[in-house]
């Protein structure tokens, strides 16, 4: 149901005179998302304009072992890709669950992904306050302001990120 959304809004971005953007894509949205880049760098069109700045992928609910082989794929990798995570997700459990027990990415462990070139931000000490564990990342005005600077600043910075996280969780 998606997918010719996400072509549509692919051929937009194509057209726009903008220097560039970032993409976020959240759950089952990151599956749908990372099929779309394995396809565009397939076409050759992947990251070849540059203007993919950073990639998001919050709480993402993908088969580990199919993130990593999509990864492997694409050759042509758009500028910086994140993994916003955390251990008590109770949304992937079920997922995962439901998969047969198979891993999902957003409940791996950051040393899983980093042979991959991929940025984790493990949320897993950072309390939900009155959402979800799914949607953690953006449940905390900190978080959220993290992010925004993380991506406006066009790389990441770790000792900010690590330093919103820690102060969050300690509260």
């Amino acid at each position: 149901m998606a997918r010719p959304y996400l072509d549509k809004a692919s051929e937009l971005l194509v057209r726009t005179k903008a220097n560039g953007f970032d993409i976020v894509a959240h759950s089952m949205g990151s599956l749908l998302f990372m099929e779309a880049m394995v396809q565009s760098d397939l076409r050759g069109d992947l990251g070849s304009s540059g203007r993919i700045k950073n990639v998001v992928f919050a709480a993402p609910d993908i088969d580990i072992d199919l993130f990593r082989s999509q990864m492997g794929q694409i050759r042509n990798a758009p500028g910086n890709i994140y993994i916003y995570e955390t251990h008590e997700d109770e949304a992937l459990h079920i997922s995962r669950l439901v998969a047969g027990g198979v891993d999902r990415v957003g409940l791996a462990h950051a040393e899983e992904f980093h042979d991959l070139g991929v940025t984790v931000i493990d949320l897993s000490h950072v309390a939900a306050g009155t959402g979800h564990s799914h949607v953690k990342y953006s449940a905390a005005p900190d978080i959220v302001r993290m992010i925004g600077r993380n991506l406006a600043q066009e790389h990441f910075d770790e000792r900010l990120s690590d330093a919103v996280v820690m102060e969050y969780a300690a509260e």
